[in-house]
């Protein structure tokens, strides 16, 4: 399996490549095996017309790392079918209106984690509330993004409220991206008072 800058790496070419032309999920895959996961996206492109139809240069190599990889591939594939990221159009794969806004906060660095949290851990009901700048509606967006993630529900556009405990890498990631002077997190306690998180 790909380790997780190999994966997020591997997100960030395919949604290149079904953000500029339509191409198959065979040809995609042979383009990107053939380049390797550091090409750049001129390159993929070339590669993908070149070997467009003829995959002799994926029979050469080993069969068991082919395998591995192609799985790893059609994951990925899935993944991001099931977050509605890309599409299949007539067999051909293209990029959504979501999935450009994951591929904008891929090439400007936002964190691409996926925070593991206890879904046990429902006691006190969270109000997560946010006011962050149009000029950084990558990291807005971002935010909104890993809030459903982690499964905390909109109430409004910056309102969000969950149960479960905030991840201690999560809270590390808006401190990194500068975000904790635009949030407020409360938390409603058994008494029903307020008490404020960070």
């Amino acid at each position: 399996m790909l380790d997780r800058a190999k994966r997020g790496e591997l997100m960030r070419k395919v949604l290149e490549m079904a953000s500029e032309v339509a191409l198959d999920s065979v040809s995609m895959f042979a383009a990107i095996m053939t380049s390797g996961y550091s090409a750049s996206y001129g390159k993929l492109m070339r590669d993908a017309e070149a070997i467009r139809g003829n995959f002799d240069s994926l029979i050469s190599q080993d069969p068991g790392a082919v395998k591995r990889k192609k799985r790893s591939f059609k994951v990925l594939l899935s993944n991001l079918k099931r977050d509605r990221l890309i599409e299949n159009k007539a067999g051909r794969l293209k990029i959504t209106i979501l999935g450009r806004k994951k591929l904008s906060g891929l090439k400007e660095g936002l964190p691409n984690t996926v925070y593991e949290f206890d879904k046990g851990d429902n006691k006190n009901m969270k109000i997560f509330m946010f006011d962050i700048l149009e000029k950084e509606r990558g990291k807005r967006d971002w935010l909104r993004r890993k809030l459903i993630e982690l499964e905390f529900k909109p109430v409004q556009k910056s309102v969000f409220v969950g149960k479960q405990s905030l991840p201690q890498a999560f809270v590390e990631d808006m401190r990194k991206l500068k975000l904790l002077d635009y949030v407020d997190i409360l938390e409603i306690t058994k008494s029903g008072s307020l008490r404020e998180l960070i």
